[in-house]
């Protein structure tokens, strides 16, 4: 843990001339409330340059380079710090965020790999890249155990996104999932999660997902009745591109 004795109380900073250094070695103190540029931790970056070449203990003398380093480092003892402060509740919401994250990350290459293998599919690889992770569905665990001996997720639904485009993406997850477990072409990486849909009518505001469209996408990308809510500047801003064929090949359904 990072010892509170070693970190600037707001008197400390307050009562500082903002022109002599702010501490001395022998009383150092960073301040990991703020960022590394304020002028407070600038000070403070200073006296480390100054005592580290002092100390005679490293080779490097060069000023820019131990600070530039210190500079790093304080960014780092800061998130460290957050996360030193976090409330029980505040870890479980991170820790929950970032699997979040991960399973949408694991999504997108799960559906890249397969176009990129399959050969009806590599034709979409480059609209697909251009989706990204960021366009995405998020999930999250189903709480109704449905006796299959897996976990299964709950699609958020994403306001933004075209019926045409989330059906065209269903099909990658199905070849995935049919190359995994019926042709076993590669043993290596995640399997498919058991992803379930949510019906508009049945869904919570908590199934909608917040995150912002993917802009300088395919015109029909984008799902018309959202469109048709936004403002003209918001529908400047989404660059759309000409329309896309969000339509898979008849062979590989054979």
């Amino acid at each position: 843990p990072i010892d509170e004795a070693c970190i600037a109380s707001p008197e400390d900073i307050r009562a500082w001339d903002g022109v002599s250094r702010c501490c001395s070695p022998e009383c150092f103190r960073i301040d990991l409330n703020a960022t590394a540029a304020t002028p407070w931790n600038k000070s403070v970056a200073k006296v480390f340059v100054k005592d580290f070449i002092a100390a005679e203990v490293y080779q490097c003398r060069s000023e820019i380079k131990i600070e530039r380093a210190f500079i790093a480092h304080l960014r780092t003892l800061k998130r460290r710090y957050e996360r030193q402060r976090q409330t029980d509740a505040e870890i479980r919401r991170t820790t929950h965020n970032h699997a979040k994250d991960q399973r949408r990350h694991t999504l997108f290459q799960q559906r890249l790999k397969i176009a990129v293998n399959t050969a009806q599919l590599r034709k979409h690889v480059n609209v697909l890249r251009d989706l990204g992770p960021d366009g995405m569905s998020s999930d999250e665990p189903d709480p109704v155990d449905m006796g299959l001996g897996v976990r299964q997720y709950r699609i958020s639904i994403m306001p933004w996104r075209s019926p045409a485009l989330n059906s065209w993406l269903r099909v990658f997850d199905t070849t995935y999932r049919f190359s995994k477990f019926y042709l076993q072409e590669d043993d290596r990486g995640a399997l498919p999660r058991v992803r379930t849909a949510i019906l508009p009518n049945s869904a919570r505001p908590q199934d909608y997902s917040s995150r912002r469209p993917v802009p300088g996408l395919p015109g029909n990308t984008y799902n018309p009745e959202w469109l048709r809510r936004l403002h003209p500047v918001e529908l400047e801003d989404l660059h759309r591109r000409a329309e896309y064929s969000f339509i898979h090949d008849d062979e590989l359904f054979k």
